[in-house]
C-alpha cells in the first residue's frame, strides 16, 4: 500500500521527478566516464611499462671511429689490404669498448643483462649453415683422411713499416679418402687445396707427396648437398693453428693438426689405438662443434637489440615468463628457420649439451664483426639437459653487423644454465682472452629513468658512446600522461557536479517533505511508515537513474576513451629522440566497459540511498509540530 502511494506521488509531480531523474542520470554518466578515463590511463600505463623495455647499448661505430678504426685498412688494388697500424688500432678500439661497457655497468641506474653464449650440441638438432660466412667459422671445422697428391714450397715478401718480411708457405693438393668430421650440409669434397703455412713442417714433421694423413682444420667453399653440380671451383682447406708463443713459434708439446697413417693402418684403427687417442678427441670435438647451435642466456628477451627493435619477434608459442627467468626453468626459444629445418614444434623437448663459446673481433674492409670462436683442442661439453621449446621466433636476415643474430641462436633463462658444470679452466680462459660481442651486452633502464641515465653516464665522459632504444616508450608515455591529466580534470569536474546534484536533491526534494512528515506523524502514522513513505521515492529515483546511467555510459565509454586518446595525440609534443615511432601499434587503452559502468552506477545508487536515508531519518526524529511550522512547509 505504501509502495503504491509512493509511485502515485512520483507520478503526480512529473516535472520535479523527471528533472531529478535526468540530473542523477547525467551526473552518473559523467562520473562513470571520468572514472573510466582515469582508471584506463593508469591500468594501460602499468601494462605498457611492464611490456616495454628500455635499453642502452654500446655505439660501436662511434667507438671504432674514435679509436681510429675507420683507417685500419688502406686498400691498394682490388684485393690487396695493408694495415701498418692494425694492432695499435685494434688495441685502442678494445680498450675504449671495455671502458664504455664498464661505465654503463657502474652507473647506479639500470642493470646489465647477464648474457653469455654457449655452443649447444644436440642429437635432436642440426644447425643451419649461415650464408655468406667467412673464414674462422666453427661450422667449417672438418677432419679428413686424405692423400697428399702434390706439395710445392713457395716464398713471398711483404713490406711492413719499410721492412721486408719473407714468409715460406706451401701449396698442397689433397685427394680426400673419407671425412671423419664435416658439417652435415656439405658434400664430401673429392679434392682440396691448402695454400699457406703448414704447422710443424718447419720442425721436421713434414708432409710428403703420396702419403696418407689425417688432417684437421677448416674447409672453405665446400659444395652443399642442395647445391647444383659445379665445375672448376676448388675447395680450400686450412689447418688448425697449434698453440704458439708471442713470436709465433709453435710450443714444444703443442698438438700438430695432422698425422701420417703408416703401414696401411685404417683411420678407425688408428683413432681407437693409444697413439691416436688425442686425435680421436679432436675428431669428436669437431663433430660436436659442427653439429652445434648457439645458446644465449638472458634475463630479458627485450634487452636484446634485435628483439627490442621488433626485428626479431615471437611468431608461435610465447615468450619466457618472468617466473621462468627467476627460477631458471629449462625452457627455450628457437628460430623459425631452425625449427622448420629440424621439425621442432612448441612443446617439444630438446636435449642440449653446452660448452662455453666466445667471440673474436674481426676487422674487415666493410667494418668489424664479432665471429664465434671455438678451440677444438680444448673444448668441453657438459652433460645433456632437456629444455622445453615454449616459443618460436622470427629472426632477422643474417649479416655481419655488431648486433647480428644468427638463426641458429637458442635463448634460455640465465639461471637455467647456472647449475650446469663447466670447466673452470676453459671458462677463465674465455673470459680473459676473448671479446664480449655487442649482442651480449645491454643495460636495462627503468622506463622513466632514461634521461637520468643519460645524465649519469655523461658525467663519466662516455655518454656519446651509447645508443638508446625504448620501444616507443618516450612516444606513448606522453600520450598516457596527457590522458591521465585529462581524466583527472574530467573526473573532478563530474564528481563536483554530481555532489552538487545530490545537494539539490536533498534541498529541493527531501527537505520539502518536512510538512508532509509532520502531518503524517500528527495523525498518528508511525515513524517507520513515515520514513518508508519518504524513502521509497528516493529509492525508485536512485535505482532508475543508476540503471540508466550504467546503460548509457556502457555505450559511450569506448567512444569517449577514443576521443580522449586522439585528442592527446594531437596536442602532444613527442620526444622521439630515442623512439622509432614508425612501427608502433600499441592500440587504444583497454576498456573494461560493462564492469566499470556497473560499479560506478552501484556506487551512485548506494550514495543516494545513504544520504537520503540519513536526511529522512533526521526529519522523522523531530517533533511533528516543529515540522508543521517549518519554512519548507
Amino acid at each position: 500500500m505504501i509502495f503504491m502511494d509512493c509511485v502515485i506521488k512520483l507520478v503526480r509531480t512529473p516535472v520535479k521527478t523527471l528533472l531529478l531523474f535526468l540530473l542523477f542520470t547525467i551526473g552518473g554518466i559523467l562520473v562513470s566516464l571520468g572514472a573510466s578515463l582515469y582508471i584506463n590511463a593508469k591500468e594501460t600505463g602499468k601494462k605498457i611499462d611492464a611490456a616495454i623495455t628500455t635499453i642502452a647499448v654500446p655505439n660501436v661505430v662511434k667507438i671504432r671511429a674514435d679509436s681510429g678504426g675507420d683507417d685500419a685498412w688502406v686498400v691498394d688494388g682490388p684485393m690487396t689490404r695493408t694495415a701498418d697500424n692494425f694492432y695499435e688500432i685494434n688495441k685502442a678500439d678494445k680498450e675504449l669498448y671495455y671502458r664504455v661497457m664498464e661505465a654503463g655497468t657502474q652507473v647506479e641506474i639500470g642493470t646489465k643483462d647477464p648474457r653469455r653464449s654457449y655452443y649447444a650440441y644436440s642429437k635432436d638438432l642440426l644447425p643451419l649453415l649461415i650464408e655468406g660466412k667467412i673464414v674462422n667459422d666453427p661450422s667449417n671445422f672438418a677432419v679428413f683422411e686424405a692423400v697428399c697428391k702434390r706439395i710445392e714450397e713457395k716464398t713471398t715478401e711483404i713490406v711492413i713499416k719499410n721492412r721486408i718480411h719473407t714468409t715460406e708457405y706451401y701449396t698442397v693438393e689433397w685427394e680426400v679418402v673419407t671425412p671423419l668430421a664435416l658439417h652435415p650440409s656439405y658434400k664430401m669434397p673429392v679434392t682440396m687445396l691448402t695454400s699457406g703455412t703448414v704447422p710443424g713442417n718447419e720442425s721436421g714433421n713434414q708432409i710428403e707427396q703420396g702419403r696418407r694423413y689425417l688432417i684437421a682444420g677448416e674447409v672453405n667453399n665446400a659444395q652443399k648437398l642442395n647445391e647444383k653440380e659445379r665445375k672448376n671451383i676448388p675447395v680450400y682447406f686450412r689447418f688448425f693453428i697449434p698453440s704458439q708463443n708471442s713470436s709465433g713459434t709453435i710450443l714444444k708439446d703443442s698438438f700438430i693438426p695432422y698425422i701420417e697413417l703408416k703401414n696401411d693402418i685404417s683411420a678407425d684403427a688408428f683413432l681407437n689405438s693409444k697413439e691416436g687417442s688425442d686425435f680421436r678427441r679432436l675428431v669428436n670435438n669437431c663433430i660436436s662443434i659442427v653439429n652445434s647451435t648457439i645458446v644465449i642466456s638472458t634475463d630479458n628477451l627485450n634487452s636484446i637489440l634485435q628483439f627490442n627493435l621488433r626485428k626479431a619477434y615471437i611468431i608461435k608459442g610465447r615468450e619466457i615468463m618472468q617466473e621462468e627467468y627467476e627460477k631458471g626453468k629449462k625452457v627455450c626459444l628457437i628460430s623459425a628457420a631452425l625449427a622448420e629445418y629440424n621439425g621442432i614444434n612448441v612443446g617439444d623437448g630438446i636435449k642440449l649439451s653446452l660448452a662455453n663459446a666466445s667471440y673474436s673481433k674481426m676487422m674487415h674492409m666493410s667494418g668489424s664483426s664479432w665471429d664465434l670462436e671455438a678451440d677444438p683442442f680444448t673444448i668441453r661439453y657438459s652433460p645433456e639437459e632437456q629444455f622445453e621449446v615454449v616459443g618460436i621466433y622470427q629472426a632477422p636476415e643474417w649479416n655481419h653487423s655488431e648486433y647480428a643474430l644468427t638463426p641458429n641462436a637458442i635463448f634460455v633463462p640465465s639461471e637455467s644454465v647456472s647449475s650446469i658444470s663447466f670447466s673452470n679452466e676453459i671458462q677463465d680462459n674465455i673470459l680473459m682472452e676473448y671479446d664480449i660481442a655487442p649482442i651480449l651486452y645491454s643495460i636495462i633502464i627503468p622506463n622513466n629513468k632514461l634521461e637520468v641515465f643519460k645524465a649519469s653516464v655523461g658525467q663519466t665522459g662516455m655518454g656519446q658512446y651509447f645508443l638508446y632504444y625504448d620501444q616507443g616508450y618516450s612516444y606513448i608515455s606522453i600520450i598516457l600522461e596527457t590522458l591521465t591529466q585529462n581524466a583527472i580534470i574530467v573526473f573532478s569536474f563530474c564528481a563536483l557536479l554530481w555532489i552538487f546534484v545530490l545537494f539539490l536533491f536533498i534541498l529541493l526534494y527531501v527537505m520539502k517533505e518536512k510538512f508532509i512528515a509532520g502531518i503524517m506523524m500528527s495523525l498518528g502514522t508511525g515513524v517507520k511508515k513515515t520514513f518508508l513513505y519518504l524513502f521509497i521515492p528516493c529509492l525508485l529515483l536512485a535505482a532508475l537513474s543508476a540503471l540508466s546511467s550504467a546503460i548509457i555510459s556502457n555505450a559511450m565509454e569506448e567512444k569517449a576513451t577514443k576521443i580522449s586518446y586522439e585528442s592527446a595525440i594531437e596536442h602532444c609534443d613527442f620526444n622521439d629522440s630515442f623512439s622509432d615511432t614508425g612501427n608502433l601499434d600499441y592500440g587504444l587503452p583497454s576498456v573494461s566497459v560493462a564492469k566499470r559502468a556497473a560499479l560506478v552506477a552501484g556506487l551512485q545508487f548506494v550514495l543516494i540511498l545513504c544520504v537520503s536515508a540519513s536526511s529522512i531519518f533526521t526529519i522523522v526524529r523531530k517533533c511533528p509540530m516543529r515540522l508543521l511550522h517549518s519554512k519548507e512547509g
